[in-house]
């Protein structure tokens, strides 16, 4: 092996492997490309959220950093593995019991084994056929009932 093709093979073995951050987003194509030390990668897609009974879009943060591999060491055909925390984007919590979602404007909603909890200063809106609390109708067809005269106020709330 000459000295050119070690040179090439090295360099392919350290592209393999790479941390870097989100330099630029394409939303519409659901796209980005990351800066690693002087490299930056071509258009690649981020990593989608797809579960049996789901699709989630969550765009990604530009700075986020990430870890980046590539076949054969090209970084033209990088993929993101996955997405790191930093001092600048740390998680919510680090509660192993629970799973979080904190967003931009400080609402979270955190899950446990005893309780979902939403704290938001949004308002929360559901639209929904039917709306049961503990078996009970609390939708828009349920009616209330008056404390005096224990009728039906016949109008839904």
């Amino acid at each position: 092996m000459n000295n050119f093709q070690s040179a090439d093979s090295q360099n392919r073995a350290e592209q393999i492997l790479r941390i870097g951050r989100i330099a630029e987003i394409d939303n519409p194509n659901r796209l980005v490309r990351i800066q690693s030390a002087e490299l930056l990668s071509d258009w690649i897609p981020w990593k989608g959220r797809i579960g049996n009974n789901y699709i989630a879009w969550t765009p990604p943060r530009k700075g986020t950093q990430v870890l980046t591999a590539s076949p054969s060491g090209d970084y033209s055909q990088a993929i993101i593995v996955m997405v790191l925390y930093t001092d600048d984007l740390n998680s919510p919590s680090t509660d192993a019991d629970v799973d979080m979602i904190k967003f931009n404007d400080g609402t979270i909603i955190k899950k446990d084994s005893k309780i979902i909890l939403i704290d938001t200063p949004c308002a929360v809106q559901i639209n929904s056929p039917s709306l049961t609390h503990n078996g009970v109708n609390i939708g828009s067809t349920h009616k209330h009932v008056s404390p005096e005269s224990k009728n039906d106020t016949s109008t839904p709330h």
